[in-house]
């Protein structure tokens, strides 16, 4: 048996250890904390979206010949942030903003007649084409091994665009944290409801190929899938047949139009007839098609058609 005081001087010196112990210990350190992304990173997306998307397509041409270097510094821009440190819906927001503008990027810089998506057994989609900090994957890493899997919310399928026509239509404006609830909401009911996408009133449905290629992101199976679409179509769905509708990897370029105004002077403007008409820097003309390099246009008087090459021009409301 120990003696009580040499118990208690036992116990007291324990004590000085464990408190020796315990402050000598390194702590661990604490979580970085999320932060919220700056609400103006994505403005100059938010420009070229709002300057080049007409009629839910993109008008790449436009964006290879003006906004190629905005388009590279955003990209750029968005390469230098750590989307880990980013709140949830502003990271899934900043995920989806990279895609579509990675896309938008190479599609401009590669564009040739005829080009789309599928060429090359897809190849676009398996390209380090995406810059993420430290980092590059591509698209389909992006979409497939973080997104999807990060974030499980099957409405990314009407926000993520990958250039055809039978994708999601693209928005005008980038996506945001702030709102994005919201947004993948009317988008994900926009597309259900769009009859060039998914035919519900028919006796047999016909959906967009991204519900069967995506099933398990809308359910178990062929009735948890009708009940997605069903949410959003607004209408119970899940009794029917459904099969899928064939899928047009056709650009969804957009036509240009409206007035352009003569950046390089000196061009002659040669009619269908034979005639000519000198153009002067500044002068006004309205573009009525895009045909590759050249732009067919329509005079200034309006007495006459005939082409130019696009570098020539800029869209009135953005020439400087």
């Amino acid at each position: 048996m120990i003696p009580t005081a040499l118990r208690t001087a036992l116990l007291t010196l324990g004590t000085t250890f464990t408190l020796i112990a315990c402050s000598t210990a390194q702590e661990p350190a604490p979580p970085t904390p999320a932060v919220e992304e700056d609400p103006f990173i994505h403005q100059p997306f938010d420009e070229i979206l709002h300057e080049h998307v007409r009629d839910e397509r993109v008008d790449y041409l436009a964006i290879r010949d003006l906004e190629m270097a905005k388009l590279v510094d955003y990209l750029d821009a968005m390469a230098e942030i750590d989307p880990a440190r980013l709140e949830a819906d502003d990271r899934l927001a900043f995920y989806i903003n990279v895609y579509n503008a990675t896309m938008i990027r190479t599609v401009s810089e590669r564009f040739v007649d005829g080009w789309n998506p599928s060429l090359n057994e897809f190849g676009v989609f398996e390209e380090s084409l995406v810059h993420l900090r430290g980092s590059q994957v591509t698209l389909n890493h992006l979409e497939n091994d973080i997104i999807r899997p990060t974030f499980k919310d099957a409405r990314i399928h009407a926000a993520l665009v990958c250039a055809a026509r039978s994708c999601p239509p693209i928005l005008d404006h980038a996506y945001r944290g702030e709102d994005l609830q919201e947004t993948l909401e009317s988008k994900m009911q926009a597309f259900v409801r769009d009859s060039s996408r998914n035919k519900l009133d028919q006796k047999k449905l016909g959906l967009s190929k991204l519900f069967e290629w995506y099933a398990s992101d809308f359910g178990d199976n062929q009735r948890a899938v009708l009940g997605y679409v069903s949410r959003f179509a607004g209408k119970d769905l899940t009794r029917r047949e459904f099969g899928t509708i064939d899928y047009s990897w056709t650009l969804n370029q957009a036509v240009p139009h409206g007035e352009w105004v003569v950046v390089k002077g000196d061009q002659t403007l040669i009619f269908d007839d034979g005639q000519r008409i000198q153009l002067t820097d500044g002068m006004v003309v309205e573009v009525i098609l895009r045909e590759n390099d050249n732009v067919r246009v329509r005079e200034p008087r309006g007495e006459g058609e005939g082409s130019l090459p696009a570098k020539a021009l800029k869209p009135f409301e953005v020439a400087g």
